[in-house]
């Protein structure tokens, strides 16, 4: 039982052989979008886990733009894009007198005073507030 051109290739015809060479080369383009995405994983997860480690004791209130900033510096990372997506959008909704996409768990908006420049938000006691799309 051996493998033999003239035996196992020729009785099957030229379609055959067509066939087996598009199913190698899309087997070998599988394998080189699998080891590239694992690749860019990796990557991913380590530039995650350095922001982690340096933006960890700096996430307050009043550090937002230093923590964006940090975000920047780690562009291949999920969690540094994530988070400086987040923190954007906060921003923008705390310094702007767009503050309806800032919502409760309840689902009610807060309110904005321009006297004190905050935003307040109309939620039932205890509750906590998340932007429109956290929830």
């Amino acid at each position: 039982m051996g493998f033999s051109l003239q035996g196992d290739v020729v009785p099957h015809g030229m379609a055959a052989v067509i066939v087996a060479v598009v199913l190698l080369a899309m087997d070998w383009a599988s394998l080189t979008v699998f080891m590239e995405r694992l690749i860019a994983l990796r990557r991913s997860r380590k530039q995650s886990r350095q922001f982690a480690a340096l933006s960890g004791s700096h996430l307050r209130a009043d550090t937002v733009d230093t923590v964006i900033a940090e975000a920047d510096k780690f562009p291949g990372g999920h969690l540094p894009r994530l988070v400086k997506a987040a923190l954007s959008h906060y921003r923008h909704a705390h310094e702007t007198a767009d503050a309806s996409t800032l919502r409760c768990r309840s689902g009610r908006a807060g309110s904005w005073s321009a006297i004190s420049k905050t935003w307040a938000p109309n939620c039932a006691a205890g509750s906590r507030c998340w932007p429109r799309w956290a929830r």
